[in-house]
């Protein structure tokens, strides 16, 4: 029995603790699924793109200060993307991978 085909039976998440034994392990599996790393690179090319197209749509509304605003509209989505990656995987990969 797959972990989502108990969630399906019960409808509810708050039913993990009350799954059986032959039922935990694959709630531990979940663990150890990370994000694909072809993923993770789309996404930093779509920050990148972003955050290159975004100063013309600033310079309307910025004027002089457009590069001061773009800097710092950059850093704070590249530190939000960064935040994301450590709360995946806090401690690193200290997990045998199989």
């Amino acid at each position: 029995m797959y972990i989502n085909d108990h969630f399906t039976k019960t409808g509810s998440v708050q039913t993990v603790g009350k799954l059986t034994e032959q039922e935990r392990p694959f709630l531990s599996q979940v663990a150890f699924v990370g994000t694909p790393l072809p993923w993770r690179q789309a996404v930093k090319v779509v920050i990148s793109l972003y955050c290159l197209v975004c100063p013309f749509a600033f310079v309307q509304i910025a004027k002089y200060a457009t590069p001061a605003v773009s800097f710092i509209f950059a850093l704070l989505i590249f530190s939000i993307e960064e935040v994301a990656v450590e709360i995946e995987d806090p401690f690193g990969r200290t997990y045998p991978v199989q």
